[in-house]
């Protein structure tokens, strides 16, 4: 909807000799366009609230878009599409760091198809981008203008909500891992028991070591 469409829905009949109304003319056109853009995208936030991973994570394993919704479902923060993140009232919009990462990605002409892709392709190319999310957000650059107490709590809540992001993500690296250790293991075993029964067979045989390690994986496979 456009901002053109949102004002003229929003001064409706009736509303314009109520005192809310009276109070909404006092504000300016930024400030009430900004306020029906973020009560329209809150809308849309609530019928897909993973909706930006078709963003920032087209090619995300499904396990890191699980996460983030499961993130999502246990901080109460919900990114929008484009990268905002409305209050619950509908009220305030506040821009993310996932709306900065993408804005950059748009301005170097790094965008494909719309989509930033910034999750990566890989649990770990997720925890990256998340560990930068949270150390821009503790490092803001010098000079930005001082941040209301309400600024700050939105941006506490943000951080909150990459942490708790981050943490299923380390937890699915460290699953990760040890699935790797144990196919490792797995294979030493299997390498110790094909290379002590083909020693055993080359003491009685002239059969090559070699020749029965194949034979003992090809009756495996064949079993």
């Amino acid at each position: 909807m456009g901002i053109n469409g949102i004002l003229a829905d929003y001064y409706q009949a009736g509303y314009v000799n109520s005192k809310a109304a009276k109070v909404e003319e006092e504000k300016s056109f930024v400030e009430i366009a900004t306020q029906k853009m973020a009560e329209a995208d809150k809308e849309i936030a609530q019928e897909k609230s993973s909706a930006v991973l078709d963003v920032i994570g087209a090619n995300a394993p499904d396990e890191v878009k699980h996460a983030w919704m499961e993130a999502e479902k246990e901080t109460g923060v919900h990114i929008t599409k484009c990268g905002l993140w409305i209050s619950n009232d509908g009220k305030h919009a506040h821009i993310t760091q996932v709306m900065i990462q993408t804005a950059i990605k748009w301005a170097k002409g790094e965008l494909v198809d719309e989509q930033a892709d910034l999750l990566g392709n890989s649990v770990q190319s997720a925890i990256s981008a998340v560990e930068k999310w949270i150390y821009d957000i503790d490092h803001p650059l010098a000079g930005q203008p001082a941040k209301s107490m309400e600024e700050q709590r939105y941006i506490d809540m943000e951080r909150a909500f990459y942490v708790v992001f981050l943490e299923k993500l380390k937890n699915l690296s460290r699953q990760e891992q040890r699935e790797t250790a144990t196919g490792k293991s797995e294979s030493v075993n299997f390498a110790e028991i094909i290379g002590t029964a083909g020693s055993r067979y080359y003491k009685t045989t002239s059969i090559t070591r070699e020749a029965v390690s194949a034979a003992y994986e090809k009756n495996i496979v064949e079993t």
